[in-house]
């Protein structure tokens, strides 16, 4: 019975005590920053092959869809600020220079279609 009156005394006091301590709240952050994207000319191409390059550079731009999304901005800041560049969304021609063509136009040749007697899987096939 001692221990009870005790267990409700201590609780009454902490209760009391708790009640006593001024309100602390916590301190609002302010929203992030946010930073536009710039890219000059802008074509789908062009953002696609920027996604690809932040991609295959470890920052990723999430779906590869050359648009301008949330990913695709952040992942191109973050790659400006590890390479000591402003932390902003603007892509400068140093940026495209940094992004290889990732792809090229050929037309197929008659030695290539000759060649493809050799290795039939290699080519497609050609239609009479």
């Amino acid at each position: 019975m001692k221990f009870g009156f005790v267990n409700l005394v201590l609780g009454a006091m902490s209760i009391t005590a708790f009640a006593q301590e001024p309100s602390v709240t916590p301190q609002s952050t302010p929203p992030p920053r946010v930073y536009p994207v710039a890219l000059p000319n802008y074509d789908e191409e062009t953002a696609t092959r920027l996604q690809i390059f932040l991609d295959n550079s470890d920052f990723g731009p999430g779906k590869i869809d050359g648009r301008m999304g949330e990913f695709f901005r952040k992942a191109l800041i973050s790659y400006k600020h590890a390479h000591a560049m402003p932390k902003t969304g603007a892509v400068d021609q140093w940026m495209l220079d940094q992004v290889p063509v990732t792809y090229t136009t050929y037309t197929i040749k008659e030695e290539d279609l000759n060649r493809s007697a050799m290795y039939p899987a290699a080519t497609p096939s050609r239609q009479s």
